[in-house]
């Protein structure tokens, strides 16, 4: 909401001096190692939820004879090269710290979020910079509904189904 603007704005401030300059057409968050256990509560997301999120941030780029570029964020490069690859886009994987990644994520004109909470921090930035920036997010993050993170997105996020 409106209290929490100034406080987003300043993150985005203290991120500038991490950001290289250039803003992801579109960037892919993908969390998995830890979410790997099934004590810790979150839903490991797969490629099908990925694949449908990238066709629908990808559906209004024009086309043209050099594929657009899809950068992926990850603590798991190795599946993102083996899943997410495709001859319809280039894909990147991103190697910067996470303040760096956190600052590219924030300045993405179109940004797929996993079910993180850094994914969340992305796209509530996202947004602050450019409130007609897409965010793309997961239907549930964790394994019960009634989770002990409650709902970080916000309504105007799109819900993207696996």
């Amino acid at each position: 909401g409106e209290e929490f603007t100034s406080s987003w704005q300043a993150v985005l401030e203290a991120l500038q001096p991490c950001w290289p300059g250039l803003a992801p057409e579109v960037a892919v968050h993908v969390r998995r190692t830890d979410y790997l256990n099934p004590r810790s509560g979150f839903l490991p997301l797969g490629e099908p939820y990925y694949r449908a999120a990238l066709a629908r941030a990808l559906a209004p780029l024009p086309g043209g004879t050099t594929p657009p570029v899809v950068h992926a964020f990850s603590d798991d490069p190795a599946w993102c090269l083996a899943h997410l690859q495709d001859p319809g886009w280039r894909l990147e994987i991103s190697g910067g710290t996470p303040e760096q990644d956190l600052a590219a994520m924030a300045h993405a004109r179109s940004l797929i979020t996993g079910n993180s909470s850094l994914s969340a921090i992305a796209g509530h930035l996202a947004q602050l910079r450019d409130p007609r920036a897409p965010v793309f997010t997961p239907p549930r993050w964790l394994v019960h509904e009634d989770g002990r993170l409650g709902n970080l997105r916000k309504a105007e996020w799109q819900v993207v189904p696996p």
